[in-house]
């Protein structure tokens, strides 16, 4: 059967209400044997697209290359390589996106824990502290984090408590030197409010926290679980053949397409 013959003799055996789906057909490479698994089944039965509109039953079929939706069909048009996730790629993601879930957790928890103990220790500086007058000496910034992307302020100040004068320098984060408008040099020689520890002088602080933990930490306790949720029900979509995959190793792209 060559081509022509193919596509004639399909025309006209095919029901009118599927559409012209012959149209799309005639883009298919008919000489070559087996492609897709059409030509052979058409040839074995060629009533069988009036029947069912039918495509091969394989696993290894719908497995890989199909799942009745539309989307998938249209990314395939853009990305041939894409496929149907199966289980064991569902497990492999769900176990590295749980894995990273639990090590937010952790981190949320250390650092919540870190910034308790601090603030403890900062009431306790607190209770002991006497205020006095002091005045600003010099403020600088420098860069810190990972890639310099984070601005801290180092801040001297001058202040005499009980007939002795003393130096002291105190990092400020960038948001407590704005609040306390010491991140120029149109800070010096401004004077400031103090507070001395008593139990040793040569400790002071100019500026005055809380003393409570910063619960913002807990965002990272709350996005890793948000993590493990995700990694769950993308688990559970991979098992009912709704995800596809495509790319290859730090590009590979997961998408829902169905």
């Amino acid at each position: 059967m060559n081509r022509n013959d193919f596509e004639d003799d399909y025309r006209y055996n095919t029901d009118d209400r599927y559409g012209d789906f012959s149209q799309s057909y005639s883009e298919i490479n008919y000489d070559t044997p087996n492609q897709n698994g059409y030509q052979q089944q058409y040839v074995q039965n060629p009533n069988s697209f009036n029947q069912q509109w039918s495509r091969p039953q394989g696993d290894s079929y719908y497995g890989l290359y199909d799942n009745g939706s539309n989307k998938f069909e249209r990314l395939r048009k853009k990305y041939p390589d894409i496929r149907i996730a199966t289980v064991q790629d569902g497990k492999v993601k769900l176990f590295g996106v749980v894995s990273l879930g639990i090590l937010f957790i952790i981190l949320g928890i250390a650092v919540f824990i870190v910034s308790y103990f601090q603030g403890e220790a900062e009431k306790d500086f607190f209770a002991h502290a006497d205020t006095v007058s002091g005045t600003i000496l010099s403020t600088h910034y420098r860069r810190t984090g990972r890639k310099h992307k984070s601005t801290v302020y180092d801040v001297t100040f001058q202040y005499q408590y009980q007939g002795a004068d003393y130096i002291v320098e105190e990092t400020l984060s960038s948001s407590n030197a704005k609040h306390l408008e010491v991140t120029s040099d149109a800070a010096v020689g401004r004077t400031v409010t103090v507070y001395v520890d008593t139990r040793n002088p040569n400790s002071a602080k100019i500026f005055k926290g809380s003393g409570e933990p910063e619960y913002i930490v807990l965002i990272f306790c709350l996005f890793g679980v948000g993590m493990i949720i995700h990694g769950i029900v993308l688990y559970q979509n991979c098992k009912q053949g709704k995800m596809a995959i495509y790319g290859r190793g730090k590009k590979t792209v997961w998408t829902k397409v169905k």
